[in-house]
């Protein structure tokens, strides 16, 4: 091979987007499938999970379009908080009047204020944070599983 010319691995994409039918009723997921690398399982243990209930949902459990267009500021602020301190967000799910967030983080001060100023930059969403530890990434990989990615 001349020396000018370079191999390269494309990179996985930073999101798959998928809807899919899930008991009976849709479910929108955005993945990132490079997710869980060595270095980060080795250094990420705690799953946050950031639950945000809708003001406005179809019947099928979705949110309205106009509603959930309106959320693109609120979705990139909990995706920075949670990234805060090197955190990944792994799976954001929407099904059943809901949006989930799924992370590994640390418990760090940082990642617990940068949560604390996203939500007071959004008090009029229903915002709920839940952290337990899953250094096996067991979540994200019951996801993959599921959802074959």
């Amino acid at each position: 091979m001349p020396s000018d010319e370079r191999s390269t691995v494309a990179s996985p994409p930073a999101w798959l987007n998928a809807t899919v039918q899930y008991q009976g009723f849709p479910l929108a997921l955005r993945v990132r499938p490079g997710a869980g690398t060595p270095e980060q399982r080795a250094r990420l243990s705690v799953l946050a999970i950031v639950t945000h209930r809708f003001a406005h949902v179809r019947a099928d459990g979705m949110p309205e379009p106009d509603y959930n267009y309106g959320l693109a500021e609120l979705d990139g602020a909990i995706i920075n908080a949670l990234e805060t301190d090197g955190g990944v967000v792994v799976v954001i799910d929407t099904r059943g009047g809901r949006r989930n967030y799924y992370a590994y983080t640390t418990a760090s001060a940082a990642s617990d204020a940068a949560w604390t100023a996203a939500r007071a930059a959004h008090p009029g969403h229903a915002l709920e944070l839940e952290r337990r530890g899953d250094a096996a990434w067991s979540l994200f990989a019951d996801y993959r599983r599921r959802f074959k990615f």
